[in-house]
């Protein structure tokens, strides 16, 4: 199921799809509720699922991917591990407090405009 934030704006500024969100949203609702929501579930899905909606990167040994993990739905298509290969994946995550505090730093040592 899916778990949003909205501005001031009614902007989303956070939209998270996953099953952990689902339950808790499902203890709270009424059964007709509970129709709508998987409608709209089964609606969000199909968008997701849209090639028009995707961008699908094949990565290569050494290879990083960076990003905001709360603006981008990710995920990972099926594989087959051989006999010749393995696969290693190792997940970071990093406090924005940290990386704005370097790219503040960075913008005053190098005299680049920063307003984050």
């Amino acid at each position: 199921m899916s778990y949003y934030r909205l501005d001031e704006n009614n902007q989303i500024v956070r939209f998270a799809f996953n099953n952990h969100v689902r339950d808790s949203i499902m203890l709270t609702v009424s059964p007709e509720e509970t129709v709508q929501l998987y409608q709209a579930y089964l609606t969000l899905g199909k968008m997701l699922r849209d090639p028009a909606n995707q961008i699908e990167h094949k990565m290569l040994p050494g290879d990083m991917i960076s990003f905001n993990n709360s603006r981008v739905l990710h995920g990972r298509s099926a594989f087959t591990v051989t006999g010749q290969g393995s696969r290693f994946l190792i997940g970071i995550y990093m406090d924005w407090d940290m990386v704005y505090s370097r790219m503040r730093g960075l913008a005053k040592k190098f005299n680049i405009p920063f307003n984050g």
